[in-house]
Parts: structure tokens; C-alpha cells; sequence
């Protein structure tokens, strides 16, 4: 038999059975959604590969995508794509981060490098009807234009750092959003334009125009959505609450979808004239010297210490990203937001309705649509982290730019014939059992879905996991044939064969039956008798109690606690058991059985006296049944039965010195002596304790020396020794017996 075959029969006979069976633990997709739960497309681990999610976890098939840049031309991907245009005739214009590069890719798909700027990077593009191309730079804040015969030329500078946006109306006329000053230019010719728009804000992110032509302008870092009136007046619609308005489309029918993000605070650029945070006065020493020859005259230097200082993050709980939809005639209303991605873009597609892209720390670059009940489909997923430009073309198709590194995807219209999904790994927490998987699908005519599975004892799939199994046969439950192990994961594949009918998958359901552990039982003691035990703790969801129980309890009389914790791995309800053995016995007795939690009063009275031992066994039995229980157990430190006192024999002293020395002698029989103490006829003070004559009781022979001054002569002295167990002993010494001594 093989190893395999021997772990499936040894986790076979632990299936308990009948109505003693433990009840299996369940993997669905999607779980069963909390209170604010995160969408399943939002989980680390899972990737869908031509498939789409939404939100309530049904995968579909997806729109075909194809990378069309670098794609198989020799152009090497730059880092980030920032921007991208379509002229007239379909080409696409994107700009690259941090190389300063644009490139233009025809409709066949063919990508050739357009623009070398010299500068760090290109994050605005426009293209014109007429055919040119404008290119805007940064930092350098500068823009050329490139005319159809593919010559470029410097044709306005705006004196910022930044170049956030550009955008060009149905008159062909060219705006420019500008950070650090947070201003829009519209450019009349080569170096002539014209300030529309100087904001409050640091800078303007986005641009758009609404249907009546007047201009939409998005601002950071107060994350307000302006639009332009003409004449230098502005109308507020929004204000997210967020750090940066960092896109803007607009449907034909003239609603507005905004894109909010947050991001760590930077402090806004100071203007000209701005009070400053250090004001330093340099003049000439007491001496006349100066530190410069140009520094004859008193002059002043100002330091804005916020440029020493790393700017602060802010946290804004389940608000990332935000996207809001403002309709005419009616207040901004939330359309969707995420605690976890960040929305780059947003497009609007005369099919598809409001696309947008997402990327965050720690997550893929993904595609969203936007659906009419306001929830969300995934409908592509990224190796790149961020999908930072999405256009959409006139004729349907979809162009998607990413960032880390930069590459653009084509999305066509229709939908895939094929496509897969890969569930998140599963921890059973350890080594497992699998019951069945079942599902819930859609599978028209022509169409497949078909899911396997595999199993493995690490975290993240390897060499060390199971193969893929062979498809399942029944969505109505098929039993799993991936080995015992801690970890599963499933993997969809679905596809239409030269049909318009398209298959869906709404749920998964995996059930399985993690191995049973043992519980824990440490700590086992028996007390010392009348010795007190703390309280147990009242079941949880009780009433309290009418009176206030103090927090040690004393055992029944005649009776000595007996304490112990227990513990479980799995949770399970236990009991426990309780076995005696004396010593010298061969083995342990039954004292009592389904025991709940701890103290329990052992009643040692019906016990012969001698040396004994205390077993504690705690059994999963009630949660795991007969068959498939199992048990821990502790055993006790030895302790003493002893119900006989000790033995006193009296040796009286002789007086000397003014004091009069009488010796006790004790001895017990089955214990050790414990201690001694006396009490002297008259003396209103109690007894006084009387040390064993060694210094320390720890034998079950041991002498006392009572020393008396002769002031208590003729007063009677009771001696009391105790043994370990409690049992005590009084001897008598009448104060004549020791006049003169005796």
C-alpha cells in the first residue's frame, strides 16, 4: 500500500459515523458575504484570465484582449504609460513616464516610437482634428506640437513645473491644467494663450467638457470638481473629501463621473507674497565683517520648513477611491469606492457604459464596468499593478495603457471564447479531508465549464502539490479527488464553441473535514485540603448573578479541590473523566465521568489511607463522536490520604537560668509533620507558633523544644501539632509539673 493510500485509510476510520458525525467545514465562492464584506475580485490569490467577476462572484466570459505595445516590435517598455489620444483616423498616441517618450501604434497594431522630449516624462496628449499632435513635458511644464508632417516644434510654455491634463473642444481649441499654481491656459497659437481658470488649488488633475461645451476641471489636493463659467468664474459640483480629482468622462446624455483618490499629503506650493514659515535677517558682524562680499547690506532669507519635513499620510477608512456620478439638476451621488485600489482612469464606451481602471499597493491593475444597479464587474485582470489610461474609440474598441511597466492592451467587442479563473488558496488550518464539490452554472448549448482541483501542504502552489485532477462530473456533487492535505485550490475553464449563448458560473462549494486534534489538559493539582479555588467563570450569555460570589470558593467539607485547564485546537465541546490509582495499584479507577469545567471536589473521606495519584483524561467525544474522538489527559503530582492524627510523646525539661525547656515529639504514619504550636493557660494573646527543632517540618518524625520563661510557671501549657493533612494532636503540661523542675 502506498502512503497515499494508507493516509486515505487512516482518515477513513476516522470518520465518525451515524448521527455522531462532526459537521464539515465549507469553501464557498463567493463566501457568504458580512456586513461591508469586500467584493470576491478583491481578495489576494485569485486571478481571472478572460473571464469576468462581479461583485456578486458570477464569472462570465470576458471581452478578447490582446497587447498591442511593446507587443512584438523591438520597442522596449518604459516604466509607466501616462497618457494616450486617437486622431481622426485611429492611430493611438501614448506618452511614457520617466523616458519622456511617445509612440504612435496604427490600427493594424503596428508600434513605432513618435517623440523623444528629453524631459523626465509625457502626461498629457491631445490630438487635434486637423491632424497635429500636441505633447506636454515635465518638469519642464512645456508643450510641442507635431504637424502631420511629423515635425515638432516648442509651441507654449507655461511657466509650471506640471502638466497634469490636456483637452481640446469641438473647436479645436487646446486647455492646459497646470500644477504647482493650479492654472488652465487655453492656447491661441504658438506662445499665445490665455489664463481661464486660476484656481485656489495647487493643481488641476483633469479636464473634461460637459455637452454644452463649458470646461470640467478636477483639483488636488482638495479633491473639488470645478466648472468653468468663463470670465475667471467657477461653479463648484463636488467635493469628495478626497486628495486628488484624478479623471473625469462625461455620457452623452450629460452625466458627469468623477474619479476621486487619496494619497499621502503634500503641502500646497505657497504662492508669491505668502507669509513663510522662517524669516533669517543677515546683517554685519558687531566687527563689520560679513560672510559675503554681495551681503554689505542687510538682506533677508526665507525657509519654508515644510520642504525639510516629510509631508504627513493621512488614513481615511473605506475611502481610497471613490467614484461619483453627478446627473443635471441633482446633488453628486457615490456610484462605488474601494478601501483597497485606486481609480487611475475612467472612460465612458457607447456599449459598455463607464469603464474604468484601478491599480493599488499590493493588488493587479484591473477593469471595471460599471453596472446599471451601481455594483461592479471585473472584466479584465493585470499582470502590470496599474491601469493608468483607458480610451475609449468611436468604433467600440477599448485601449488600456498600464504602469510597472508600461504596455497597451487592445479590448475588442464581443466576448472571448475561452477563458479561466483561479480560486484563492484555501487553509483548512491543517491536514484535511475532502468531501465533495459542487456548483451552480449556466451551460447553454455549445457551451463548457469545467473545474478541477489540487492540494498541497505549503501556502503557495509548487512542485511539493498534488497534480490538477481530472474535470468533475457532476455540478451536483462530485467527491474531490485532490489528497488529504492543508491547502486547496480549484480552477475553473469555461468556453463557447461557435455559438452567441455564454456560459456562467455563480457558485462553488467544496466541503471538508479537517483531521482532529486532541485537546490539551495541563496543570493538573490537587489541593491541600480546605485549601480555596478560584471561581469558575460564568458561561458565556448567562445572567449574572443577584449577589455579588467572591472570587475563591472553599470545597465541600470533607472534600479538597481538584484543578486543571483543558484546551482544544478545533474548539470542540469536551468532558472529562477523573481516574484514581494508589500506589502500588496497577492501574487507574473510574471516579467520575462527564465532568464539566474545573474545580471538582474530591471526597477523600471513603479513601484508605496511603499515597495516590489523580488522572484528568478530556475527550472531543461530544463534538466528534466515538469513533473519530480523541483525548488528552494529565497526570497529578502524588498526594496523601491521612486520616489518623499524629503521636505526641511529652519529655519535661529541668528549669534553669529562669526558664524552664520541655521537649514534644510527634509522629505521624502516613504523612509528615506539618507544624506546632502552643497556648498558654491565661494568655489572652492566642497560641504562638512552636518551630520543629531542626528548623523546618518536612519529616514524619519530628521534635519540638517548648522554652518557657518561669513567669509562666504554674500556668498550664497546651501543646497542638498538625500534621500535612490537617489531622491534629494536644498534649497537656499542668504548671505543677514543672515547679522546680521535673
Amino acid at each position: 500500500m502506498t502512503r497515499r493510500a494508507m493516509l486515505i485509510a487512516l482518515l477513513c476510520l476516522l470518520v465518525p459515523q451515524g448521527g455522531e458525525a462532526s459537521t464539515p467545514a465549507v469553501w464557498e465562492h463567493p463566501a457568504r458575504p458580512a456586513a461591508g464584506a469586500a467584493p470576491p475580485y478583491e481578495k489576494d490569490g485569485r486571478r481571472a484570465d478572460g473571464l469576468s467577476v462581479s461583485e456578486t462572484g458570477t464569472l462570465a466570459l470576458s471581452a478578447p484582449m490582446r497587447e498591442i505595445f511593446p507587443g512584438t516590435s523591438k520597442l522596449t517598455a518604459p516604466q509607466i504609460l501616462w497618457t494616450a489620444s486617437l486622431d481622426q483616423s485611429g492611430n493611438l498616441f501614448v506618452g511614457a513616464g520617466n523616458t519622456g517618450e511617445a509612440f504612435r501604434i496604427d490600427r493594424k497594431g503596428t508600434a513605432t516610437s513618435f517623440l523623444d522630449t528629453d524631459e523626465m516624462g509625457i502626461r498629457a496628449m491631445a490630438c487635434s482634428v486637423t491632424g497635429e499632435v500636441y505633447v506636454a513635458t515635465f518638469p519642464g511644464g512645456g508643450v510641442y506640437r507635431v504637424g502631420t508632417s511629423g515635425k515638432s516644434e516648442p509651441w507654449f510654455d507655461t511657466e509650471d513645473r506640471y502638466i497634469w491634463a490636456m483637452a481640446l473642444n469641438h473647436a479645436n481649441d487646446l486647455f492646459i491644467a497646470t500644477g504647482e499654481r493650479g492654472i488652465v491656459y487655453q492656447v491661441l497659437g504658438q506662445d499665445d494663450g490665455r489664463i481661464v481658470y486660476d484656481s485656489d488649488e495647487a493643481h488641476i488633475t483633469a479636464l473634461g467638457f460637459d455637452p454644452t461645451g463649458r470646461l470640467l476641471a478636477g483639483t488636488a489636493p482638495g479633491g473639488l470638481l470645478y466648472r468653468v463659467m468663463g470670465e475667471g468664474k467657477s461653479e463648484p459640483l463636488l467635493d469628495s473629501g478626497l486628495d486628488e480629482i484624478s479623471s473625469v468622462a462625461v455620457t452623452p446624455e450629460g452625466v458627469i463621473y468623477a474619479a476621486a483618490i487619496s494619497e499621502e499629503v503634500t503641502p500646497p506650493t505657497r504662492r508669491p507674497g505668502e507669509k513663510s514659515d522662517l524669516t533669517i535677517e543677515v546683517t554685519p558682524a558687531p566687527d563689520g565683517s560679513i560672510l559675503e562680499e554681495e551681503a554689505a547690506q542687510p538682506r533677508k532669507i526665507t525657509i519654508d520648513l515644510a520642504d525639510l519635513m516629510a509631508a504627513p499620510a493621512v488614513s481615511r477608512e473605506g475611502a481610497v477611491a471613490r467614484i461619483y456620478r453627478l446627473e443635471p439638476g441633482r446633488p453628486p451621488a457615490l456610484a462605488w469606492k474601494s478601501d483597497s485600489e485606486r481609480v487611475f482612469s475612467l472612460a465612458w464606451h457607447r456599449d459598455r457604459g463607464l469603464i474604468f481602471g484601478t491599480g493599488g499597493q499590493g493588488t493587479d491593475g484591473r477593469i471595471y464596468r460599471l453596472e446599471q444597479d451601481g455594483s461592479a464587474t471585473m472584466l479584465r485582470q493585470f499582470r502590470e499593478p496599474q491601469v493608468t489610461v483607458l480610451l475609449a474609440s468611436p468604433d467600440g474598441r477599448m485601449y488600456a495603457g498600464t504602469g510597472n511597466p508600461g504596455r497597451v492592451y487592445l479590448l475588442d467587442l464581443g466576448s472571448n471564447e475561452s477563458g479561466s479563473y483561479l480560486s484563492s488558496v484555501h487553509d483548512a488550518g491543517h491536514l484535511a479531508q475532502f468531501g465533495t464539490i459542487s456548483w451552480d452554472a449556466d451551460v447553454p448549448a455549445g457551451t463548457r465549464v469545467e473545474i478541477t482541483t489540487r492540494s498541497g501542504n505549503r501556502p503557495t502552489p509548487d512542485e511539493s502539490w498534488s497534480a490538477w485532477s481530472p474535470p468533475y462530473a457532476s455540478e451536483k456533487g462530485s467527491s474531490v479527488a485532490s489528497p488529504p492535505a492543508r491547502y486547496l485550490q480549484w480552477k475553473t475553464e469555461m468556453s463557447r464553441l461557435k455559438t452567441d449563448a455564454m456560459p456562467a458560473l455563480r457558485r462553488v462549494r467544496v466541503t471538508l473535514l479537517p483531521e482532529n486534534r486532541p485537546p490539551l489538559v495541563r496543570g493538573l493539582r490537587v489541593q491541600e485540603d480546605g485549601a480555596p479555588a478560584t471561581r469558575p467563570a460564568p458561561p458565556a450569555g448567562s445572567a449574572p448573578p443577584e449577589k455579588p460570589q467572591p472570587e475563591k470558593m472553599d470545597p465541600p467539607k470533607g472534600s479538597r479541590w481538584v484543578t486543571w485547564t483543558t484546551s482544544d485546537p478545533d474548539d470542540d465541546q469536551l468532558a472529562h473523566s477523573i481516574y484514581l490509582r494508589r500506589a502500588g495499584e496497577p492501574a487507574f479507577r473510574l471516579l467520575a465521568d462527564q465532568v464539566g469545567a474545573p474545580p471538582w471536589a474530591l471526597d477523600d473521606t471513603s479513601l484508605a489511607e496511603g499515597r495516590y495519584v489523580l488522572k484528568v483524561s478530556a475527550s472531543d467525544a461530544p463534538t466528534n463522536g466515538t469513533q473519530r474522538s480523541l483525548a488528552g489527559q494529565d497526570i497529578s503530582d502524588p498526594f496523601t490520604v491521612d486520616h489518623t492524627p499524629p503521636k505526641l510523646q511529652l519529655k519535661p525539661g529541668a528549669a534553669a537560668g529562669g526558664r524552664t525547656v520541655a521537649e514534644v515529639m510527634a509522629t505521624d504514619g502516613e504523612g509528615v509533620i506539618g507544624r506546632g504550636e502552643y497556648t498558654v493557660e491565661g494568655d489572652s494573646s492566642g497560641p504562638k507558633p512552636l518551630p520543629c527543632r531542626d528548623g523546618i517540618c518536612d519529616t514524619a518524625n519530628e521534635s519540638f523544644l517548648l522554652d518557657l520563661p518561669d513567669s509562666a510557671s504554674g500556668h498550664k501549657v497546651t501543646v497542638r501539632v498538625y500534621d500535612a493533612a490537617g489531622n491534629s494532636s494536644t498534649a497537656e503540661i499542668a504548671g505543677e509539673s514543672r515547679k522546680g523542675g521535673g
